[in-house]
């Protein structure tokens, strides 16, 4: 899509600097370790297709474009949050900030 490495660095936020990392992790190691994991039968399997409905699911909803899809966005979230427990998330949450700290710094 054209995006170059400085535009990401520069428009780079808490919730879309996880992702970056994560594909420049892919990108930086052993490619065929990741893809011999992710088409291992089992467990590593489906948790590509998990990830593949889920996220095509979140697609539908954000294409609808109307509050309908905001709320079901926003039940989606709620949702996946329930089976965590308040300090699980506190804490991600204080370690998300801190790294968010140190790479806005090198960035």
């Amino acid at each position: 899509n054209g995006i170059t490495a400085e535009d990401l660095a520069s428009h780079c936020t808490l919730t879309s600097l996880y992702p970056i990392l994560a594909m420049a992790r892919v990108h930086s190691q052993n490619s065929r370790t990741y893809a011999e994991i992710m088409s291992t039968s089992g467990e590593s399997r489906k948790i590509v297709h998990n990830f593949a409905k889920n996220l095509e699911r979140v697609k539908s909803v954000a294409d609808q474009g109307d509050q309908e899809g905001i709320q079901e966005l926003c039940r989606l979230m709620e949702r996946n949050g329930e089976h965590l427990t308040e300090p699980f998330l506190r804490n991600r949450m204080e370690q998300a900030k801190a790294v968010d700290e140190v790479l806005g710094a090198i960035i």
